[in-house]
């Protein structure tokens, strides 16, 4: 679709790939100001996508952002509140929740029994956002995910539902490597839980 759209134009159609991941109001956005950088992409998309959410919801959105499918647990882990006991903090999580899914920016899978964006290319954008706007937290959180799901993933009867996400994660938290390096870390990964 993105060739058909700039068919006569100098644009590089792999270049507007990468900077959209074919979002079209992005793509939209992205073709009027075509000097844009990747950090102006997605921060246009961070801030048109969740623009009409309370600032509190704006962060969920943007954490889970980082989580292909995710539960509210992993989302408590991923903001540091694991060990509060607190059934107000639980309530503020479904909350959020809720309001992301009436926005149809989450939907819940029943398939999968998690949540999910409904539109990847979205949720990509969020998460390429929170990477380039919060480098540490981003590496931080994706640790804490891969450690969670490589945990989750030991038991069989939950592997069919998390070895994508425990596989994701693990490539995510370990970035730093070379792409060839980091599919081969994740090859042996999957290659140890088969012990499990």
């Amino acid at each position: 679709e993105i060739k058909e759209i700039i068919k006569g134009t100098e644009f590089n159609a792999q270049t507007i790939y990468e900077l959209t991941f074919g979002q079209p109001k992005v793509l939209e956005e992205y073709l009027s100001h075509h000097k844009w950088t990747e950090r102006d992409t997605t921060h246009f998309a961070s801030d048109y996508f969740l623009e009409e959410l309370p600032d509190e919801t704006r962060v969920v959105a943007q954490t889970v952002s980082l989580f292909p499918a995710f539960y509210v647990f992993i989302l408590r882990k991923a903001l540091g509140d694991e060990k509060k006991e607190d059934e107000g903090l639980l309530s503020k999580y479904n909350d959020q929740i809720d309001e992301l899914t009436r926005h149809w920016i989450i939907q819940y899978d029943t398939d999968t029994g998690a949540f999910r964006f409904t539109d990847n290319a979205i949720r990509r954008l969020l998460a390429l956002h929170f990477a380039i706007s919060r480098p540490k937290q981003f590496d931080q959180i994706q640790r804490i995910a891969a450690e969670y799901f490589q945990e989750e993933a030991k038991s069989a009867s939950y592997l069919p539902q998390l070895i994508v996400s425990a596989v994701y994660h693990q490539a995510q938290a370990n970035r730093a490597l070379s792409e060839g390096r980091r599919g081969a870390h994740c090859v042996n990964w999957a290659e140890k839980m088969r012990d499990y």
